[in-house]
């Protein structure tokens, strides 16, 4: 058997009616874990991993976005798809702004889900495949930055695009450019001290 590819938290007040669909998921080899409520979706992201959420939007009680606001102070990164009847363009905004990473409109078909968990779960790596070249970019203009200039402010600006990339590098996860990044902020430093040294 074929291990599953990503696992998926699917929360739905009618998750009993989505089996079919769940089944099929299962079958591509995506794990899946159903919920019925948000109250409990959230509970389970306290203790699980989970590479994508669906999340219905439309649910008695706590509704989706309720669920969503609770789920970002859990985990303010996970993917998440919202399942909704609404194509309200208010709430479409309202949506966007709490980090949907995007919709499917119901009625819902398998092939329609799995396009969509393609194209949301494949975002990562196609950031990732950018970071080579805007990491080269940015740090050749530090590069630039650095020789002949000793204005306190060109220093801080040099120290915010670092720590911008030390945060990019955190949240993406491990790459082989972070262990460059290590590397080049080691040298970084060993040539503004040298340009220190030179105006003592």
């Amino acid at each position: 058997m074929l291990e599953a590819t990503h696992n998926i938290l699917w929360i739905d007040d009618e998750i009993d009616i989505l089996e079919p669909h769940i089944c099929s998921l299962r079958e591509k080899h995506y794990s899946v874990t159903p919920v019925s409520n948000g109250a409990d979706a959230v509970a389970i992201i306290k203790e699980s991993h989970y590479d994508v959420i669906i999340l219905d939007q439309m649910m008695p009680g706590q509704d989706g976005i309720t669920t969503l606001d609770q789920i970002r102070e859990v985990n303010s990164t996970i993917p998440v798809i919202m399942v909704t009847q609404i194509s309200d363009e208010l709430f479409v905004e309202e949506a966007l702004g709490k980090q949907i990473d995007s919709f499917l409109v119901k009625p819902i078909g398998v092939a329609q889900i799995v396009s969509t968990l393609k194209r949301v779960l494949d975002q990562d790596r196609i950031i990732e495949g950018q970071i080579p070249r805007n990491y080269t970019e940015s740090f050749n203009e530090i590069r630039k930055l650095i020789q002949g200039h000793s204005d306190w402010r060109i220093w801080v600006d040099i120290y915010l695009k670092l720590l911008s990339w030390d945060l990019a590098f955190d949240e993406l996860g491990e790459t082989g450019f972070k262990e460059t990044h290590k590397e080049q902020k080691k040298e970084l430093v060993g040539c503004v001290a040298r340009i220190d040294q030179s105006y003592q």
